[in-house]
Order: structure tokens, then C-alpha cells, then sequence
């Protein structure tokens, strides 16, 4: 029996101290405050010593899957208590658990929280807590097993210690039937000698401590040593009981011929039932899992040892999905089952697949290549797509980067580098066009993408890129550049000769005026004239310009009224000119009209507003603002207009011309008579329909 109970503390050690979960035993301890501790360093008298006291749960053991999770070791973290660990907005609810486990309110409790590691991150784990009585069911110490959640996946070594769970619980089972048999076995022979009273005589010669009075007869044994083995051994399968109570996992074992011996806290839990309601039950009883039934049945019907399936099961209304592992002991007597929720795993994958065949079937479809570089492990994998893009068969050849990288131009090689380290160093994404040259000797050009991605402490993991095939733009943008080009040309041309065209209707006017002898019909004339060379002007600076849509107002307008000043044969020491235009430039519809407003106005000035060889100024401003709305104001301080003049029912011909343009510019002409003549012209600019279509 004492063999038994050493290899079974043995076990539970070598299970505590190698569990790849961690875990941690605590006891609780009344300590005294704070200056319980400065009073041990000699800094208060001791009268002062206790201030008040407080119940804290210390650790007196642990592993070291327990260290990893909280990055101390094993000396820093004796003695020290739970609260120092836990995250400050979950010691509350901690505290209260523990203080429930410590009255007998529960016997475990499991529950989500934050700790907080030695180098100051925050870690959320699974901490599952169970409490484990003396002789006289006090509280004694807790053992917690603490599970990191946050991986997605639940290791092989939780399976392993999950299965030697099982061998430890089924060799105590094994341990404890043998000491009920002994204990038995007494029962019976102390019976027997009550009764026989011959074989009671023998016995007082063999036994002489034996004791024989007035016609009875006992036997007195020190059975201390019994009681303590045997407590012995309740406290070990309780210890025990309380990992397996512990594991975040549904553990159960059953009999050669499939019926229940016992399980875990856990599941009895998840099936809302108690531990005992399960002893002795066929392990399909609860109806709720017809392929865990044929999964059991086949593997006990089966030589196997060992075996693993996935299974469907209805829990509480929900279909969950279970990885149950089973394992056989003792000549396949037992069966230790131990099952792990993967439904949100399963799910996940799933959501993953879908994800993944929905992104693989976009890249095909958008003829998408994609590389994922893991900067952790610096292996590089790429999708078929991006070999083909390179001109490599797929599954032909060792993928690396250097050999997609000899496949770039060589003038692009030192691009493709740069801005793969450029999106490393700096972590923005990095876009660039390069080309690549295929085994038959064809150039490609192809547009990258790359972009890194970091863990949740800000480590760079994964640095993830795709590729597209851009032949077609690129012939694509070739085309339009030259097309654009060949209009140009031709809108150059157009220009020019609608330029040369006005230029020779201007020379045919200035032939024909030279036989005219009458004024009125000769100043006809040349006014017709000048208006055929202000469009003319316009069309000329637009061929002469780089941008053949828009003229630059203020070049214009200069070289018209030079014009305007030779042709009337004014001088600039005569008739001063003052120009303030902006630099602003309008389309061909709204210059020509504007310019022609321009040339009237100005014409008008120098015929009558510096008669009898006056002098004077002339200013002309444009001016935009934030609306792209004009102002244009033509002034002179010559001898003005009459008071009764209505300039907008005039006959003039050269005002008709002003009031037609501005209505054509759909903006309003106004009159100032005050120091001369000065029109104001507020308009915008002309957009022609397609035009605001490309605007908008």
C-alpha cells in the first residue's frame, strides 16, 4: 500500500512538474499590513508593527509552463501571492472566487482573466482552481491550472498530460480497489474468530497481546498506522481529482464493455448532471451523440490502443464539435476518453477555408499573383499565379526569392529591393511597376504591392504581397499617349489654320479699305478688321501654347492692345496703358468672347474718349475668386459718357457686340460714369457639357 502511494505521488509530481499547462499550488495564509515588513527592516518600533491583517493566497509550488506564462522564475515567484499578478480590474472577482473556495461554498471554480507579466504585458489566460481538504475537511491548499488562451489552438502536449491524467486517476482507482479488498478481507477474519471458538484459542497462543476475561476474548491491533496510510491515500486522490477537475477538459473512463467509472468536474458541468450520475451508466445514456456511441464501440471491439476522431455532439441545444482522444490501460480493462471542445476552432478553419478559396478564386480571376514572406522563420511561399506572371512552370523549381528575383529586369532589380526594404523599415505599404523577362526572352510588366504585418506586441510577423500583370494598361497608356499625341497635332493644326484663315479675311478687309474713300464706311471696316484679329490672336496663342484649350489671359490681352494701338495710331506716350490681370487662364469658348469684349470697350476708348489730342490713362484688370467667378473692369479717364447715354439700347454696334457676349458669358455688364467711363463685366467661366461630365 505505501508502494502504491509513493508511485502514485510520484506520478502527480512528475505530471505537475512536466504538465506543458500551468500550474501552481496555494495555500492561505493571514498577513499582516505593510508595516509588518518596515517594523523587520527597523524602521518603526514594534508597538507599531500591526496596522491590520489580511487573507492572501501564496504560492508554494509551481511549474514551469507557470513561469513561461508569467516570464518570472521559480525563487521570484515562492511565496508571493496571486493578487501581485492579476490584472487590477479582475482581482475583485478573483478574490471573492477564492474566498467562496475557503468558506465551502464550492469545491473549484473556473473563470477568464488578465495577468500581468513581469515585463509588463498583459496575457489572458484560463485559470481553473480547485480546493483540497485535510482529515478534517478544512481547506488545506488549492491547486490552479492556468492555460494561455490566447493561442487558437490547443497543443499535443495538453493531450499528453490529458492522457497521463487518465493513467494517474486509473491507477489510484486501481489502488484504492486494492485497499477496500484488504480492509475487507479483515472484516471477515475478525468474523470469524468471533465465532469460532476453537480457532479464538489457537489464536491467543499466537497473539500474545491478546486479552481473555470473564468468557470473552480480543484481539487489540494498532491499526495508526493503517488510518494514516489510508488518509494518505484519500488525500492524494483528492489532490488528484482536483487536476482532473482542473483541466479545461471533458476527461471520463469507462469499462471494457462501455459503461461509466467516472469523470471530470468539467463535464459533468457542460451536461448540467453531477460526477455520480454517471457512474455506471452505458456511455450512450444521454442520447445526445450517435457517433460518439459508434466511436466507442468500435474502439472497444477494435485491438487498437489508442485513437482519435472529431464527433458530433448536442450540448445544451448546440451542436459542438469534440477531438476525442481514447486511450486503453490494464489489458483494455479501462478506458480513459479525454474530449476538447474544437467547435470555434473548426469553425474558424472553416471560415478560413472559405476565405482562402475565396481569396484564391479573386487572384485567379484578376490574374494575381501572391507571396507571403514570414519574417519570423524567413521562409517565402508563392501562389501558382505569381510563377506563371514570372514565366515559370509552377512546381518546377525551388521557390525563393532570389530566383523571381533574376527573373526582373536588370534595370529594375535595385527598384524591387529597395521598395520590399523600404516597406520593412517603415511599414507603410509600397507600390512599384517593373518588368520581367520571361524564359522566352518576352518582357512583362508587372505591379507589386507589399505591405508588413504585425503580431499584437508589435513584432513584424509576416510581410505579404500580390502582384498584377499590367501588359495590357501599359500598351493600354502607350496607345492613348500616342493618340493624344496625334490630336494634339491636329488640334495644333486646326488652330493654325483657322488662325492664317482670319489673318487673310483680316488682309482682304484692309485691301478692300484702301478704295473706300467715305469715313463712316472706312472706319466700318477697320473695326470689322479688328475684331477678325482679336479671334485671330486667340487661335494663335493657342497653337503657340502647350495646352491647346486654354488661353493665358493676361499674354492675350497685351498683344491685343498693342494691336488695338497701332492700328488706331495711338501712342503709349499719349494714351497711357495700366495692365492688372491675373495670372489666369480661360477656354477657347470663354476667351473669344471676352477678348472681343476687350476689344470693343478698348476700341470705344481710344475713338472717343481723347478727342482733341488729350491725354489719358487706359486700365484693364481681371481679377478670379474663390468661386472661380471674373471681374473685368475696362476704364479710361477720358470725357466720359452722357448722363442720358443707356448704353444697353444703344445701336452702336460695338456695345450691341459687349451686351451679346456678356449674356453669351451669362454674366452681368454694369456702368460707371463717374472720372470717365468704366464697365464692369462679372462673369464665369464657360464649361461645356462633357466637360462638367469629366469634372464631376
Amino acid at each position: 500500500m505505501k508502494e502504491a502511494l509513493r508511485d502514485v505521488g510520484k506520478q502527480f509530481w512528475t505530471m505537475f512538474e512536466f504538465s506543458p499547462t500551468g500550474m501552481a499550488m496555494v495555500t492561505p495564509c493571514r498577513l499582516v499590513g505593510f508595516t509588518q515588513c518596515d517594523e523587520a527592516q527597523g524602521h518603526l518600533p514594534k508597538e507599531s508593527m500591526v496596522k491590520e491583517t489580511r487573507l492572501e493566497w501564496r504560492i508554494i509550488q509551481n511549474n514551469p509552463a507557470f513561469q513561461q506564462i508569467l516570464g518570472y522564475t521559480d525563487e521570484e515567484l515562492q511565496d508571493r501571492s496571486f493578487t501581485e499578478f492579476t490584472h487590477p480590474d479582475d482581482q475583485a472577482q478573483s478574490l471573492q472566487l477564492l474566498q467562496e473556495l475557503l468558506l465551502g461554498q464550492r469545491t473549484h471554480f473556473s473563470l477568464e482573466k488578465r495577468y500581468v507579466q513581469k515585463d509588463g504585458c498583459i496575457v489572458w489566460v484560463n485559470a481553473s482552481v480547485s480546493v483540497v481538504c485535510d482529515a478534517n475537511g478544512l481547506p488545506e491548499y488549492a491547486i490552479a491550472t492556468i492555460q494561455n488562451i490566447g493561442e487558437p489552438k490547443q497543443s499535443e502536449s495538453d493531450l499528453r498530460l490529458e492522457r497521463q491524467v487518465a493513467k494517474l486517476t486509473t491507477e489510484l482507482a486501481q489502488t484504492n480497489r486494492l485497499l477496500q479488498q484488504e480492509i475487507t478481507e479483515r472484516q471477515q477474519a475478525q468474523e470469524t474468530l468471533k465465532t469460532q471458538q476453537e480457532f479464538i484459542q489457537n489464536l491467543i497462543d499466537v497473539y500474545p497481546n491478546s486479552i481473555f476475561a470473564k468468557g470473552s476474548f480480543a484481539i487489540v491491533t494498532d491499526i495508526n498506522a493503517l488510518e494514516a496510510m489510508e488518509s494518505k491515500l484519500q488525500q492524494t486522490k483528492e489532490q488528484l481529482q482536483a487536476v482532473l477537475d482542473a483541466v479545461p477538459g471533458c476527461i471520463s473512463w469507462v469499462t471494457f464493455d462501455g459503461r461509466y467509472l467516472g469523470v471530470n468536474q468539467h463535464l459533468a458541468d457542460i451536461l448540467n448532471l453531477s460526477p455520480n450520475a454517471f457512474i455506471g451508466q452505458n456511455v450512450g445514456f444521454l442520447n445526445n451523440s450517435p457517433e460518439f456511441v459508434e466511436f466507442i464501440e468500435q474502439f472497444l471491439a477494435n485491438p487498437a490502443q489508442t485513437k482519435n476522431q472529431v464527433i458530433e455532439a448536442q450540448v445544451n441545444g448546440s451542436t459542438r464539435n469534440y477531438l476525442i482522444t481514447a486511450q486503453k490501460y490494464h489489458q483494455d480493462a479501462l478506458t480513459v476518453l479525454v474530449g476538447i471542445d474544437i467547435t470555434e476552432r473548426k469553425l474558424a478553419e472553416e471560415q478560413l477555408r472559405q476565405s482562402e478559396a475565396q481569396l484564391r478564386f479573386a487572384l485567379d480571376t484578376a490574374c494575381m499573383g501572391f507571396w507571403d514572406h514570414n519574417l519570423q522563420t524567413g521562409t517565402i511561399t508563392y501562389s501558382d499565379n505569381l510563377e506563371r506572371l514570372y514565366g515559370l512552370v509552377p512546381n518546377t523549381y525551388e521557390a525563393t526569392q532570389e530566383t523571381l528575383l533574376a527573373r526582373v529586369h536588370p534595370e529594375d532589380r535595385e527598384l524591387v529591393r529597395q521598395a520590399k526594404q523600404r516597406s520593412l523599415e517603415t511599414g507603410e505599404e509600397s507600390k512599384i511597376e517593373f518588368r520581367v523577362i520571361w524564359l522566352d526572352g518576352s518582357i512583362h510588366w508587372l505591379e507589386s504591392k507589399c505591405q508588413v504585418f504585425y503580431d499584437a506586441r508589435g513584432n513584424p510577423v509576416h510581410q505579404i504581397g500580390i502582384s498584377l500583370d499590367i501588359c495590357d494598361r501599359k500598351q493600354a497608356d502607350a496607345q492613348i499617349q500616342a493618340s493624344l499625341h496625334e490630336k494634339e497635332i491636329l488640334l495644333q493644326e486646326i488652330h493654325h489654320r483657322v488662325k492664317n484663315n482670319l489673318q487673310i479675311v483680316s488682309s482682304l478687309l484692309d485691301l478692300q479699305s484702301e478704295s473706300i474713300q467715305e469715313p463712316a464706311t472706312l472706319e466700318l471696316f477697320r473695326e470689322s478688321q479688328n475684331r477678325v484679329k482679336s479671334m485671330a490672336l486667340v487661335h494663335e496663342k493657342l497653337y503657340q501654347s502647350k495646352d491647346f484649350t486654354r488661353v493665358n489671359f493676361a499674354e492675350y490681352v497685351e498683344n491685343l492692345i498693342s494691336y488695338l494701338f497701332r492700328a488706331y495710331g495711338v501712342s503709349e506716350d499719349h494714351i497711357y496703358l495700366n495692365l492688372d490681370i491675373a495670372q489666369v487662364t480661360l477656354n477657347i469658348d470663354t476667351a473669344i468672347p471676352c477678348g472681343l469684349i476687350v476689344s470693343e470697350l478698348v476700341s470705344n476708348a481710344l475713338k472717343y474718349a481723347f478727342l482733341d489730342n488729350l491725354q489719358g490713362l487706359i486700365s484693364i484688370s481681371l481679377r478670379s475668386n474663390e468661386s472661380n467667378n471674373f471681374l473685368l473692369i475696362v476704364k479710361d479717364d477720358g470725357r466720359g459718357m452722357p448722363i442720358d447715354f443707356d448704353f444697353k439700347s444703344v445701336k452702336s454696334l460695338g456695345l450691341q457686340l459687349v451686351n451679346i457676349l456678356t449674356k453669351q458669358l451669362k454674366g452681368t455688364l454694369e456702368l460707371d460714369r463717374h472720372n470717365g467711363t468704366e464697365f464692369r463685366v462679372s462673369f464665369s467661366e464657360i464649361i461645356r457639357k462633357r466637360e462638367q461630365s469629366q469634372q464631376e
